[in-house]
């Protein structure tokens, strides 16, 4: 019996840069009346926990939240943090003070708290100050194109880090750096022997790289309509996509019908 459900956010739960960025009345009553059978729902995303504060609709029928690629666990209903793996501080050191020197734009996800540097534009950031310490766990840099192999060469001399996702753009990608122990699967597992939640009682969906690992270590893997095909093979299923709204119609036919 399925007692918690992981969902990786953005082209899996919602499309988040479309004219529809927001969540209606069919996706909550879906996840409302699933949680109203007793199985908890959790989300598994490269966002930081701040972020979700601009869907408290949402937020009312979410358990957890593990941020920033796994690195950081936030349990709604008791508005706390229980869980958190950091950058080592060398590395962390050493790639901010080399982004800051080369005008490289960066957000530092710190729990409840985002910091940003340069002329990337985010909302609810403060200002990043050299002189402060961070218990930080995820890096975003933001990289122009041009000078990316740079970037990809600096980064592999750093042993504790690793890059969890890249995302890119029209002129630019986006690199999410965290300590090397993180992933998604990690965190999924974390947060399973905390509830006391058996892998037979656990189901995934995602449409990324950065979810093969939790895929790896939940019962069933479900992969949206629009999942690289990576994550298709490995999947014990495959919902809709996201623009049809693949998981919410899932979870209709296997636990609401």
């Amino acid at each position: 019996m399925t007692k918690i459900i992981f969902s990786d956010f953005d082209n899996t739960m919602l499309d988040y840069y479309s004219d529809n960025n927001y969540f209606d009345d069919y996706k909550i009553n879906v996840l409302k009346r699933v949680q109203n059978k007793g199985i908890k729902l959790g989300i598994v995303t490269g966002r930081c926990v701040s972020f979700f504060n601009q869907f408290p609709n949402l937020l009312e029928v979410v358990d957890y939240i593990a941020g920033s690629n796994g690195a950081c666990i936030y349990d709604v209903k008791n508005d706390k943090y229980i869980y958190q793996d950091v950058i080592e501080e060398e590395d962390f050191r050493s790639i901010v003070d080399w982004a800051y020197k080369y005008n490289i734009s960066f957000l530092l996800n710190c729990m409840g708290k985002r910091y940003r540097f340069g002329t990337w534009d985010v909302s609810n950031c403060e200002i990043y100050s050299k002189d402060k310490d961070y218990s930080c766990e995820q890096i975003i840099l933001s990289v122009n194109k041009e000078i990316i192999k740079e970037v990809f060469a600096y980064l592999d001399n750093l042993k504790s880090i690793k890059i969890n996702n890249i995302s890119y753009w029209e002129n630019r990608c986006t690199i999410d750096i965290n300590n090397k122990i993180v992933s998604k699967g990690r965190a999924v597992t974390w947060l399973c022997n905390h509830l006391n939640i058996e892998v037979k009682d656990t189901m995934a969906f995602g449409d990324g790289d950065n979810d093969k690992s939790m895929f790896e270590v939940v019962d069933k893997g479900i992969a949206v309509g629009n999942a690289i095909d990576k994550l298709k093979v490995m999947s014990n299923d495959v919902a809709l996509s996201c623009d049809e709204n693949g998981i919410y119609k899932y979870m209709e036919d296997k636990f609401l019908k």
